[in-house]
């Protein structure tokens, strides 16, 4: 899904995402754990590994619910 940064009132704009609103991400497609389709044209050598957007996602510190 694609998000369109418009005003949603007040002046508050929808991206960037927060963090704290959110409960679930839903990374779907045959993109979310390809990397070679990330370098598109590039033909050099990556200076590091190349991440794809649900290993970055898995990565990340789960946060621990307030109680």
């Amino acid at each position: 899904m694609l998000l369109k940064n418009r005003d949603i009132g007040g002046g508050a704009r929808r991206l960037p995402l927060s963090a704290g609103a959110l409960k679930k991400v839903v990374v779907m497609g045959p993109h979310a754990k390809a990397t070679e389709v990330l370098l598109g044209n590039y033909y050099g050598v990556p200076a590091r590994r190349i991440t794809s957007p649900l290993e970055a996602l898995q990565a990340r510190p789960r946060r621990r619910s307030p109680r």
